[in-house]
């Protein structure tokens, strides 16, 4: 999921994520991009969501934008060094 998410915010695409289970929640909120993610559990809540940005998609631009901006700065080595961290391995 982390790598899709990525490619979306590369092709500046708003992203919109369902959770079903705790650990999912807790991986989309405590992850570094949550901010320019729309987050929810609730089928009907998102699916306001949905409505609501194709309505009034400037009010995302910004979202999207950051989002692109963070994306660029991110590499394979990066990623591979938060992964590593999250299983405990020294380098």
């Amino acid at each position: 999921m982390h790598l899709s998410i990525l490619e979306a915010f590369a092709c500046k695409k708003m992203v919109f994520a369902f959770y079903n289970n705790p650990i999912k929640k807790d991986y989309l909120e405590m992850t570094p991009f949550k901010k320019w993610i729309v987050i929810e559990k609730d089928p009907k809540k998102m699916a306001n969501k949905v409505i609501d940005y194709l309505n009034n998609p400037a009010k995302y631009q910004p979202l999207i934008d950051r989002a692109y901006e963070w994306v660029k700065k991110q590499t394979w080595e990066k990623i591979t060094e938060k992964y590593l961290q999250l299983w405990g391995v020294q380098i």
